[in-house]
C-alpha cells in the first residue's frame, strides 16, 4: 500500500471518555492525529452514549461536533461521518432511531449492548435490527471498549458474546453489521459463523499478536475486514502499522483500507472519487 493511500477509519469516538483523560480527544486534535495517518473519513460515535440517558441529546451534540447533519470536512480535512446511538433498554428507542435517520440524516447507528445491558437476541434487539433493515441503515455493534484489567471497579463490563448476534444475522443476512473491537476477548474462529451467515464486517483495532492480519485472513476474507483504530482510546498510528506490516496482497490491503466501506453505498461516503 502506498504511504499516501487514503484510509477510512470505522472506529472513532468524540467527546470525553468518562474514566480518564485522553490526550488529543477534542475534534480538532483528533482530526489532526487521524490525518497524519492519512485517514480521510472517520465513522464517529460519542463516548457520552455509554452512560448518558438523554440519548437524543448525545446524538444532537455529536451532529453538532461533526459540523452538520451530513458528513462534512473540518479544517484538518477529515470527513466526520456521525453514527448515532440507540439505547434499547430505555423507553421509546424507536423514536431515537427515527430521529437519527430522519432528523439528523445519519446513515448508521452504533450500539453498546454490554454497557446498556441488553441481549442481542432479545425481542427489543430483534425489533431494532428489523427497523434498521427497513430504513437501510448500517449497524455498528461495539463488542468492547476497555480492557477488563483497566476497567473501573464499579463499571465491570464484559465483552459482547458474538453468538448472541447469530439470530439477527440469519434473519437479516443483507443488513450491514460492523463489529467494533471484536478481538479483545473473542477468538477469531468464533466470528467466522457470523461472517458466513450475513453481511458482517470486522475491523483491526483490537487485532493483536505477530502476523495478526495474516492469521485473520485465514478465517475471514479481506472483503469483510475494514480499517479501524479505536481512537482516541488507542493511538491512531497503531492500526495503520498493522495494515502496512501485514504480508498480504495489495488488492487485499486496499479493500481493507477503504474499498470495503466505499462499497457500502448506504453510507454515502463524501468525495468517494478521491479514493
Amino acid at each position: 500500500m502506498n504511504a499516501a493511500s487514503p484510509l477510512i477509519d470505522t472506529n472513532v469516538h468524540l467527546s470525553n471518555w468518562p474514566f480518564r483523560h485522553l490526550e488529543g480527544s477534542n475534534p480538532k486534535s483528533l482530526a489532526q492525529a487521524l490525518r497524519r495517518q492519512n485517514v480521510r473519513v472517520a465513522c464517529v460515535g460519542s463516548f457520552d452514549a455509554i452512560l448518558h440517558r438523554d440519548i437524543d441529546g448525545v446524538n444532537r451534540r455529536l451532529v453538532e461536533a461533526c459540523g452538520g447533519t451530513r458528513a462534512s470536512k473540518d479544517r484538518e480535512h477529515v470527513a466526520w461521518l456521525p453514527f448515532g446511538t440507540v439505547h434499547l433498554g430505555l423507553p421509546d428507542w424507536q423514536e431515537d432511531v427515527r430521529r437519527c435517520h430522519e432528523r439528523y440524516h445519519m446513515r448508521g447507528i452504533r450500539i453498546y449492548p454490554n454497557y446498556h445491558q441488553y441481549s442481542l437476541d432479545g425481542p427489543a434487539a430483534m425489533a431494532f435490527f428489523a427497523e434498521c433493515h427497513r430504513r437501510g441503515l448500517v449497524v455498528q455493534v461495539v463488542m468492547s471498549l476497555e480492557d477488563r484489567r483497566t476497567q473501573h471497579p464499579l463499571v465491570r463490563v464484559p465483552a459482547v458474546d458474538p453468538n448472541s448476534l447469530l439470530p439477527a444475522v440469519r434473519r437479516y443476512p443483507d443488513l450491514p453489521l460492523m463489529l467494533l473491537n471484536a478481538f479483545r476477548e473473542t477468538p477469531v474462529g468464533k466470528l467466522e459463523p457470523l461472517v458466513r451467515a450475513g453481511r458482517v464486517y470486522v475491523e483491526l483495532a483490537t487485532l493483536e499478536r505477530a502476523a495478526g492480519l495474516e492469521r485473520l485472513l485465514r478465517v475471514i476474507p479481506a472483503s469483510r475486514i475494514c480499517y479501524g483504530s479505536n481512537a482516541p482510546l488507542f493511538y491512531p498510528s497503531a492500526a495503520r502499522r498493522k495494515l502496512q506490516a501485514g504480508a498480504i496482497g495489495e488488492r487485499q490491503r486496499r479493500a481493507i483500507a477503504s474499498g470495503n466501506v466505499l462499497a457500502l453505498e448506504r453510507l454515502m461516503i463524501p468525495d468517494a472519487e478521491g479514493f
